[in-house]
């Protein structure tokens, strides 16, 4: 086995793993709110209310479906 190219894989897997670790940080520190910025957090609350108003007109739709159908049935 040729030992000069150990050192040379061994380099490469030290940067993978420095690189991929701040690459982590700087995700987590996005994050992260500050200065009165908003956090992910804040973020998809937004995607989360849509949801929740589509969910409550499906909801609604159903039950309205749901009394016709009853109605229908004598």
């Amino acid at each position: 086995m040729n030992t000069d190219n150990v050192w040379i894989v061994a380099l490469v897997l030290i940067l993978i793993l420095v690189g991929s670790n701040f690459a982590m940080f700087a995700l987590v520190r996005g994050w992260v709110p500050r200065n009165g910025k908003k956090g992910v957090g804040e973020h998809l609350q937004g995607f989360t209310q849509s949801l929740k108003r589509e969910e409550d007109t499906l909801s609604e739709l159903n039950q309205r479906v749901k009394s016709l159908q009853e109605e229908k049935k004598p």
